[in-house]
C-alpha cells in the first residue's frame, strides 16, 4: 500500500501543477499532497480545481481510484488488497504447479472466481457507463460538444470517482442532469455493495477451513512477496485501464 501511494506522490510531484486553478496559499506541493492523499483514501475532498492539476498528478489520482487499496477507504482498502493477494497467490501457484495457500489455508476455485469477479466489477461499471454516455450524446452535452483528451478525462473521471465511492468531481454542476445523476448513482451502488458482499463471502468461506502448516508456493511475508504483489497489482491495473488513460490524461 505504501509503495503504491509513493508512486502516486512521485507522479504528482514529477510535473508542476497550476498556477491556474490552485489555491495560492498552498501552491504546487501542498495542493498535490492534499489531493493525492484525500482521493487515495476515497475521501474525495480537494483544495483546488482538478483542472489545475498537471497530467501526471491526474494519472496519480486515477491510479488511486483504480486500485482502491493504496490505501483505499477505511476497511475496504484492506479488503481490496486481500482480493489482490488471492489473485496473486493463484497466479503464482499456476507458475509453480502448486495449490495456492493463504495463512496456511488452501484457496479453492470458488475463492478465486469471487476475487476475480470483485476485481472485474470495478472496470465494468466505469467503462460501460462511459461508453453509454458517449453513444447517447450525454457526454458531448456536458462538455459543450468538444471532443478532446481533456473532455474524455473529465467523463472517465466522473465514473471512476463514482465507482470508487470517492466524492471528487471533474465536471462540476454541468453534470447536474437526470442522466448523470441516475447513472452515477447506480455506479456508486454497484461499486459499493456487491463488492462488499462478495468479500464477506470470501471471508466466510475461510472461517470454515482448518489451518495446516504446509509449504506455501510463496511466503506471504517479506520483500519477495511484497515485490510480487506490487508487480501483479500494477500489471492487472495497467492491462485493464491503460488504453483509456492513453486516450485521456496521457494525451493532455
Amino acid at each position: 500500500m505504501l509503495i503504491g501511494f509513493g508512486i502516486m506522490l512521485i507522479l504528482g510531484f514529477s510535473q508542476q501543477s497550476g498556477p491556474t486553478g490552485l489555491e495560492t496559499r498552498f501552491g504546487n506541493f501542498g495542493t498535490v499532497l492534499f489531493n493525492e492523499a484525500s482521493i487515495a483514501t476515497n475521501t474525495g475532498s480537494a483544495n483546488s480545481a482538478l483542472t489545475g492539476m498537471s497530467p501526471n498528478a491526474v494519472i496519480g489520482l486515477f491510479l488511486g481510484m483504480f486500485v482502491q487499496a493504496i490505501p483505499g477507504a477505511d476497511g475496504l482498502g484492506m479488503m481490496m488488497m486481500i482480493v489482490f493477494v488471492i489473485l496473486t497467490l493463484f497466479l503464482v501457484g499456476l507458475m509453480v504447479g502448486k495449490t495456492p495457500e493463504f495463512m496456511s489455508m488452501k484457496i479453492n476455485p470458488r475463492d478465486v472466481k469471487i476475487a476475480a469477479f470483485v476485481f472485474l466489477i470495478h472496470p465494468m461499471i466505469i467503462l460501460i457507463p462511459a461508453v453509454v454516455a458517449y453513444t447517447t450524446d450525454n457526454a458531448q452535452t456536458v462538455v459543450s460538444g468538444v471532443s478532446s483528451p481533456m473532455t474524455f478525462t473529465q467523463v472517465l473521471y466522473e465514473y471512476t470517482s463514482a465507482a470508487a465511492n470517492n466524492g471528487s468531481d471533474y465536471l462540476g454542476t454541468s453534470a447536474n442532469t437526470a442522466f448523470w445523476n441516475w447513472s452515477t448513482a447506480w455506479v456508486m451502488i454497484l461499486g459499493r455493495y456487491p463488492p462488499i458482499g462478495l468479500m464477506l463471502a470470501i471471508a466466510g468461506s475461510f472461517t470454515t477451513r482448518d489451518r495446516k502448516e504446509v509449504v506455501e508456493p510463496i511466503k506471504t511475508s517479506g520483500p519477495l512477496f511484497v515485490g510480487v504483489l506490487s508487480v501483479m497489482v500494477f500489471i492487472l491495473t495497467v492491462l485493464t485501464f491503460f488504453p483509456f488513460l492513453v486516450m485521456g490524461p496521457f494525451s493532455l
